[in-house]
């Protein structure tokens, strides 16, 4: 079973439907460890998130790249907070 680990922080790249959008609700980013490459896009979509990490290992560990989805629904009664891009 693999250990939790402190990968640090990454940049979100947040991004629209074109070159003058105004609103940006899809986000990418990349973690890069060493032994893997993880890539994040993610949708904001009113009261959920969708989430999709691809997996690409590095090393000569036998694994699979892989694909994960996950679905993020707004807790009833809280609003979603964004923070600026800096």
């Amino acid at each position: 079973m693999p250990e939790e680990c402190d990968w640090g922080t990454t940049k979100l790249h947040r991004l629209g439907d074109s070159a003058g959008a105004k609103t940006l609700p899809f986000g990418f980013a990349t973690w890069d460890p060493g032994f893997t490459t993880q890539h994040f896009t993610l949708q904001l979509d009113n009261e959920k998130i969708e989430l999709t990490i691809f997996t690409i290992f590095k090393n000569s560990s036998g694994r699979a790249n892989y694909r994960a989805q996950y679905t993020f629904q707004r807790a009833e009664g809280k609003e979603a907070v964004i923070p600026s891009e800096q």
